[in-house]
């Protein structure tokens, strides 16, 4: 696994995120969890993107879930879940 790759696609979406450029966000998301799909925070921020792009939601809500599954104590993942409360 490319971890440094992985960091940097991750960095990349969360700056895009801020900028509210969402559908880039995912982007560089998807592109982390290729190089390392065990980082639950990776899978969180694609969620938020992806329920944040709009029309993905049954997506964003699956990346939600398994970013919880896998570190049920992950605050984001709580956090972008209530999102959908």
């Amino acid at each position: 696994a490319d971890a440094l790759g992985a960091e940097l696609a991750f960095n990349q979406g969360v700056q895009l995120v801020n900028e509210g450029r969402f559908g880039d966000a995912v982007t560089r998301f998807e592109a982390a969890i290729r190089a390392r799909a065990d980082q639950p925070v990776y899978h969180a921020f694609l969620g938020h993107a992806l329920h944040r792009a709009g029309g993905r939601d049954a997506d964003a809500r699956r990346e939600l879930e398994r970013a919880v599954s896998l570190d049920p104590h992950l605050p984001e993942g709580h956090h972008f879940l209530g999102r959908f409360a």
